[in-house]
């Protein structure tokens, strides 16, 4: 299977955007840190058709599946993972939401543990290519 990341243009506080699965369903929201060429743990990759494989997520304090993003050029290990601040909770990954939201006077998705299990629940391990694409309002 599948998914489209419809991503908005690039702003200072993150690059939002929507998972879009099969046939145009809306899966969930994503935040990403700016668009900063491509540099390793500070920028988004690049748009693109990229494979994706399910392996573990080794967070600060917990680990949990998720998918990788594979051969992003001249970067590794780009996970969809859980999280809320691009500029915090990202060192180059995609953050999963239910919504965007200020959070503490920050740029946010919100409800990303629900998000999460909801994209794993979808993808149902059937999640093989991530297409993305940049968009204009």
């Amino acid at each position: 299977m599948r998914l489209r990341l419809n991503r908005f243009p690039s702003t200072p506080f993150g690059t939002w955007g929507v998972a879009m699965g099969p046939g145009g369903f809306p899966v969930c929201v994503t935040a990403e840190r700016p668009w900063l060429d491509n540099r390793p743990n500070v920028s988004c990759i690049p748009k693109g058709l990229y494979k994706v494989k399910l392996q573990t997520h080794y967070g600060k304090t917990r680990h949990y599946p998720a998918y990788e993003v594979l051969d992003v050029p001249g970067r590794k290990d780009i996970e969809l993972h859980i999280g809320a601040f691009p500029l915090e909770h990202s060192e180059g990954c995609i953050l999963l939401g239910t919504g965007f939201r200020i959070i503490d006077g920050k740029n946010a998705v919100y409800e990303s543990e629900k998000a999460y299990n909801y994209f794993m629940d979808f993808c149902e391990n059937r999640f093989e290519e991530l297409e993305i694409v940049e968009v204009t309002l």
